[in-house]
Parts: C-alpha cells; structure tokens; sequence
C-alpha cells in the first residue's frame, strides 16, 4: 500500500509539475498584461503611459490604421485625439469608409463654411427613424464626434478619400446626386423618372417596419424588381459625368442584397475588393508619394489587418502595409479598438459576441479591459517574442498577432450623440 502511495503522490507532482510547464510556457492573460499600459484621453489629448507608445508609433509612421467595428462615443474621442497626434506629424490624408457618392458629396461640403453644420443639415434631410433606430445617409458621419473629426480635416487642409460601400439609407441622398450633377437641360428631360423614383424609395422606406433582414431583404427586392428605379439609373448613367457614381450605387444594391440573402462570401467579397479597388485608384489619380504624404485611415477592423482578414479576404490594411514596403518604407501601424464595458440606462454592462459579431475572435484578450481605465496592449514584439519561440499560442491569438500592432480596449462606453 505505501508502495502505491509513493507512486500515486509522485504522478501527482508530475502532472502537477506538467501543468506549471505548460502554463509558463503559454501566452496566457498574465503573460500579456505585462504589455499593456493605461491612459486616458482629457480635452481632446491622449494622456498616460500608453499615451507615449501610441504618440511615438504613430510619429514614426507613414500610414497609421485605426480599425473598429462600432460608431461609439470613445470610439470617436480616441480618433479625434490620434487624428491631432496624426497631425502634428505631417500627416495630410484621411481615408474613411464611406461610398464613392458619398465622399463626393462630402469634398463638396467641405468647402463650406461650417462643416459640422452642413453635416447636420445633411442628416436632418435624409435621417430615417424606426422604433428608436435612427438611420442617417453616411453612418460613419451620423455622429457629433465624427462630425468634429470632418472639421479637423477640412481647418488642416487634408485630403479626404471615401473606400467603402454606400449604406442602404443613403439612397434618396444618391439619387438626388445624381440628378443634381446633371446639366440643366438634361435635368428638364429627367425630372419625370427623378420624381417616380423619389417616391418610389420613400414608399419602400415607409415599407420598413423595423431594421431587419426581413425587412431588408423586402426593401432589396422592391427596388431591384421597379422599372422605374432601373430606368433611372440607366439614364444617370448615360451622362459622362455621372457613370463613376452609379458604378458605386450598383455595387451599394448588390452588397445590400447579398447581404439580406444571406449570403456573406458574396457580400464580404464585394466590400473588401471594392475598398481595395477604390482606394487603389485613388493613390493613383492623386498622384501620391509614398515617401512624403501620411495617412490616417479609419475603417471597420476587419478590413485593416496586415495579413489575411478573419473573412478570407485581403483587404485595405494588407494592401497598405504592402505598398509601402514596395515603395522602400516599412512604416505602417495597424490599430484595433475592441469594446468591453458599456453603459446602458445607469448599468454596466459587458458586450458578448451576441452584441458585436467579430468579438469571438478577440475572447482571450478581453478581459484586460478595466471599466475606469483605457488599455492598451502592445503586440509589437509578440511574433519573434511568442511565435518563434516554444510557447503555446491559440489559433485566435496567433491571428491577431500577425494582424495588429496594437489592441485599444475603451473604458466603460456610451451611445455616441447623434448628429441631427
């Protein structure tokens, strides 16, 4: 019996032992909180810790990424705030995911006066309210604090570039794009068709009950299948002037449709090609040198990882990240920002991968998120540190190395203020 004793207590301390090991050798959550710093931002500037790694990044780069994946009110604070550290390094050009229509809409706005008013103006016209949903024609600028970061760039003489898809919300506002940007004589012979199809789209607005796939998928099909809304486009897309325009309003209808299928692969394919394609010509038409203009992009996170994107796709952060390696300078950043804590009518909450679909793939680093502190973790030197080294590293984690140089986890967040 002594003998089994002996050989039972012995396994215990083996496995016990093994268990350390394996644990030591693990890029764990105690491992990864060595890297991660506090700050905060107050009036507008980055202060703390982390503050000083991210003004120090963001100096020594050509082109800084800054990847979310929800329109919130400290989402906005940190883009203001790295948008003035942007700034003060040279930075001179903004990327936003917005419709090709749409950013032209907003170039032109930009020459007035008061920005932030006109956007406000824009939004009042076109807003769309449903059950407490408030859907404006440029989401990315629903906000008063995206409206204050379209300020910025306009006072500092920036170069706006819109690589994205137009929202299904902004189609009255494209439709009068279009029809404006004709010639006067033209307008005359299609005031008709702009008319009917007016109506057309605020009778299938109407038709909208709550935002849904459902609903969705009924708007998609009633605007696919009108004679007017197709004769339309066919007749904006005869003058010169207006071909580009309707390119992008045709690949708004097929996105949206994909998307109220059902059908990601198709939809995800159009999104991440069209931004890459879209930008792509935009470097070119512009004319722009790699080794003297920066960049300050902003984009929904899945499309700014340096690598392969969660959804199979090579997007506009592999892109970048590429090019200017090809043009002789290997200064890019890629920021993620990923929310933990919320507050909803006085009570903290926590988010789930039920509330932001692409939280699954960040699980392992969430709990570093503090509720009165921001966070951020530095991965800089995780791929020689941890990847080529015997440490255990999940598939998860091994992905978002190889895709960002830094992960920002907000304090406890709040509703962005609508801007309207």
């Amino acid at each position: 019996m002594k003998k089994y004793r002996i050989i039972w207590a012995a396994c215990v301390l083996f496995f016990q032992f093994q268990s350390l090991a394996i644990a030591q050798d693990s890029l764990n959550l105690e491992v990864m909180k060595l890297s991660t710093y506090n700050f905060d931002i107050s009036n507008g500037q980055l202060q703390g810790d982390g503050a000083v790694l991210l003004e120090e990044a963001v100096a020594n780069a050509h082109i800084t990424m800054l990847g979310s994946s929800l329109n919130s009110k400290l989402d906005l604070e940190f883009t203001n705030a790295l948008f003035s550290i942007a700034n003060s390094n040279e930075y001179n050009k903004m990327v936003l995911e917005i419709g090709g229509i749409s950013g032209h809409r907003l170039n032109q706005l930009i020459k007035e006066h008061d920005i932030v008013k006109e956007l406000t103006h824009l939004n009042k016209q076109y807003v769309w309210q449903r059950n407490g949903s408030i859907m404006t024609p440029i989401p990315d600028l629903s906000y008063k604090g995206s409206a204050e970061l379209i300020k910025k760039v306009a006072e500092n003489d920036w170069s706006l570039f819109a690589a994205g898809i137009e929202s299904w919300a902004s189609y009255k506002m494209l439709v009068d794009a279009l029809f404006i940007n004709l010639p006067k004589s033209e307008q005359k012979k299609s005031e008709e068709t702009y008319k009917r199809t007016l109506t057309l789209l605020e009778d299938s607005y109407e038709a909208v009950t709550a935002i849904n796939i459902e609903n969705l998928a009924q708007f998609m099909t009633t605007i696919h299948n009108s004679t007017t809304f197709i004769s339309f486009l066919d007749r904006m897309e005869a003058y010169e002037g207006n071909k580009e325009l309707v390119y992008h309003f045709r690949k708004s209808l097929d996105y949206w449709a994909y998307y109220a299928e059902g059908n990601p692969f198709a939809k995800n394919k159009i999104s991440i090609s069209e931004s890459s394609i879209r930008l792509a010509k935009l470097l070119k038409t512009n004319k722009i040198d790699f080794e003297k203009d920066k960049f300050f992009i902003k984009m929904a996170l899945i499309h700014l990882s340096k690598g392969i994107a969660p959804n199979g796709f090579y997007g506009v952060g592999s892109m970048l990240t590429e090019m200017t390696k090809f043009h002789g300078n290997n200064a890019s950043l890629s920021i993620g920002i990923i929310p933990r804590y919320y507050e909803k009518e006085g009570i903290i909450i926590e988010y789930s991968e039920s509330d932001l679909f692409f939280l699954g793939l960040f699980k392992e680093l969430l709990p570093l998120g503090k509720k009165e502190a921001w966070v951020l973790l530095d991965l800089r030197s995780f791929n020689e540190k941890y990847i080529y080294s015997k440490t255990t590293v999940s598939d998860k984690l091994r992905r978002i190395i190889a895709s960002y140089d830094f992960i920002v986890i907000p304090k406890t967040d709040q509703k962005a203020l609508v801007n309207y």
